[in-house]
């Protein structure tokens, strides 16, 4: 990515910051991402901590997220989730700060998706 690029990236991201009630700027990358990525399910901010499964023993996973029928599944999804033929799209993501690519990551959330595709 140009350097150009890279401020520009990290400028929007701290603009984010009072959306998100995270003190962490990897925390905030995080986040940030995961509401570009989902944002034509215009998801929340307590949307966006349900999927959120950063931390130790993830498989490399940061989020996972549900949809049902364009809506992210939360608690509430039986209210709308009960019908026939619902649409259904799962997000699985891996969010990366690094200078370069590194190929561990992607190794980590390979070995994983044998779990979710059994």
């Amino acid at each position: 990515m140009a350097k150009n690029d890279v401020v520009l990236l990290d400028s929007l991201i701290d603009k984010s910051r009072s959306q998100f009630a995270v003190s962490d700027d990897s925390e905030l990358f995080e986040l940030y991402g995961f509401n570009q990525l989902l944002k034509q399910h215009e998801p929340s901010f307590e949307d966006l901590e349900t999927g959120w499964t950063d931390g130790g023993n993830d498989g490399g996973i940061d989020g996972f997220y549900i949809c049902v029928d364009d809506r992210i599944a939360t608690q509430s999804a039986r209210e709308y989730a009960l019908r026939k033929n619902p649409s259904i799209s799962i997000y699985l993501m891996a969010a990366r700060r690094s200078p370069k690519f590194e190929q561990q990551p992607i190794d980590s959330l390979i070995s994983s998706l044998g779990n979710f595709l059994i």
